[in-house]
């Protein structure tokens, strides 16, 4: 509050630096004559023309702070990895939205969800992309996503982050889809040796060392057919990843 003064008329400076003055979650706006704030208002550090005895009251605001609109998007051709900067809001005293005010501090790929060692500063348009030639230190197998952080001076930053890679998501859904036929092949492979040999040993028990010979064999075949599988499934994956451009997003 200002220093309590008696005596003086003329020109006073209010505090300068209220900070402390806060009331539950809002924080100190602004000094006024009016008990609502409404008119003859002053800002901390102001000079105000002191005339007898007068009444200031300290005026609170929401806090003000950042949130995000839409999030960043990550998307690759043969060339780049490209995030968009997606889009926030800079909520003033909590309350009026200013699209435009706040900067991107930096856009990060981030590998595996680790910041990749080159970040990129603000820029003026949507996105930002990093060429084919800063990632060569980056093997196959790593997945890919962006962080964006804006900044308003006085706010907290705030940070987003994007979804993984849409050609990452499909390749990964393609690669789940074809493990698990694999695997049901496998089992129904399995499952006929197993009611094969039953149906047999019923019939001539006697000769449970034949058929148990012979399952075996079945069931080694089984397996070896069920590895050759996964490794096709792995080998076209590969193959489509180096197709698109970049070996980086399958894992």
């Amino acid at each position: 509050m200002p220093n309590p003064q008696s005596g003086v008329d003329g020109n006073i400076t209010l505090d300068a630096n209220p900070s402390n003055l806060v009331n539950g979650d809002l924080v100190f706006d602004q000094w006024s004559l009016t008990e609502d704030g409404s008119a003859d208002n002053y800002g901390s550090g102001a000079t105000f023309p002191l005339s007898g005895n007068t009444t200031l009251y300290a005026i609170y605001a929401k806090r003000s702070y950042l949130r995000i609109i839409t999030p960043p998007k990550i998307s690759q051709n043969s060339s780049s990895v490209t995030c968009s900067r997606g889009t926030f809001a800079y909520m003033m005293k909590g309350i009026t939205p200013v699209l435009a005010a706040p900067t991107i501090a930096n856009v990060f790929l981030m590998v595996n969800g680790v910041a990749f060692s080159s970040s990129k500063p603000a820029v003026t348009g949507t996105s930002v992309s990093w060429l084919k030639t800063d990632l060569t230190a980056l093997t196959s197998g790593n997945v890919l996503t962006c962080r964006v952080v804006a900044n308003q001076g006085g706010v907290a930053p705030v940070a987003s982050m994007s979804t993984d890679s849409p050609l990452a998501i499909s390749l990964r859904a393609t690669q789940t889809k074809e493990m698990n036929a694999i695997e049901a092949t496998y089992q129904s492979e399995i499952n006929a040796a197993i009611a094969k040999q039953k149906a047999a040993l019923a019939t001539d028990p006697k000769l449970v060392l034949t058929f148990n010979a012979t399952f075996k064999s079945e069931m080694a075949a089984a397996q070896t057919k069920k590895n050759g599988a996964i490794s096709t499934s792995r080998a076209k994956r590969t193959s489509d990843v180096a197709t698109a451009g970049i070996a980086l997003i399958w894992r």
